[in-house]
Parts: C-alpha cells; structure tokens; sequence
C-alpha cells in the first residue's frame, strides 16, 4: 500500500496539477466569477457541481513562468492559483484572460493534462523530422497546420493570433470533451 501510494504522489507531483494538504487560500475572487460562469455555460451548466462546490481560485504570486496553477487538496476540493502580475499585464487581452481561466479549470474539474509533444532528439531521424516539423513540411503532432496549438490544454500560453483564429475550435474542444 505505501507503494502505491509513493507511485501515486510522483505521478502526480509530476503533472501539472499538485497536490496540497489544506487550502491556502478558500473561496473564489470576483474577479474569476465571470469566467467560471462562462465555462460552466460551455461545458453544461449542471456538470460537476460538486467539484465546483470544493472549488476555490484566487491570485497568488507564481514563481519562474508559471501563470496559473491548479491544487488538488488531498483531503478533497481544488484550488486554482492565478499569477496576479500576469492577469494585470493582460488586463486587455479577454481571451487570454479566459483561456489561462479555462485551462486551469479543465486541470482541476476535468483532471487533463498538458497535450505538448515532449520527445527529445535521440538519433539523425528524430533529428530530420524536427526539421520536417520546423519547415512545414511534417505536420507537427500536438498543433494544427498553421503552427497554433490543437488543444487549449497546450502547457503555454498561445499566442494572440491563434487565440482569434481558432476560438471557437478551442470552445468546441471544451463542448465536446467526453465525460
């Protein structure tokens, strides 16, 4: 039993969503409200009221590049951290704002994962297809044709322009996930 219980703390320890023992901060900023509502509205209002219930999300200060972070507390709930310097710098930008709010959502509600292509280069094959990859020529597993991110669970934040062209692709992702 404690080794199962080892294995399972490294596996989740190593993902992005990380456990904690008790909240550190309970209840939900105003400032999220909005954005909760929204995403309630895109994945079904009714789904997961439970989790929601044992949901708290507030602005911490994040280290490195790190912009948003989601806990899940071992004696049950999820809190979600959201960097306060990046949310203000982005004050402008609505869909980054509910894309970073979105993912971290999907983190603690939905337990997903980041779905970036993580392979190293380990021989002159891996080596070509990198390039295939960086010219266009291979399409690149883990993105859509014009380079953006097929998933909003991509583990950074997309740029400007892939978040305008593709909205509703990322909206539909949401829709349509299975339970």
């Amino acid at each position: 039993m404690k080794i199962f219980i080892f294995i399972l703390l490294i596996f989740i320890t190593s993902c992005s969503a990380l456990p904690r023992v008790v909240h550190h901060q309970k209840g939900i900023d105003p400032t999220f409200e909005p954005y909760i509502e929204s995403y309630r509205n895109i994945i079904g209002k009714n789904k997961y009221q439970d989790k929601f219930d044992n949901l708290s999300m507030n602005f911490g200060k994040l280290e490195g590049n790190i912009i948003g972070r989601c806990w899940w507390l071992l004696g049950g709930g999820f809190e979600i951290e959201i960097d306060y310097g990046w949310w203000r710098y982005n004050t402008n930008d609505q869909k980054a704002l509910e894309f970073l709010t979105y993912h971290e959502l999907e983190h603690c509600i939905r337990y997903r994962m980041h779905t970036d292509r993580k392979k190293s280069i380990n021989n002159i094959v891996d080596f070509f297809e990198e390039i295939g990859y960086y010219i266009g020529i291979i399409p690149k597993p883990g993105y859509l044709n014009d380079g953006c991110p097929a998933s909003l669970m991509h583990s950074h934040v997309m740029d400007y322009a892939c978040r305008e062209k593709h909205y509703l692709y990322y909206i539909k992702e949401l829709q349509e996930l299975e339970d």
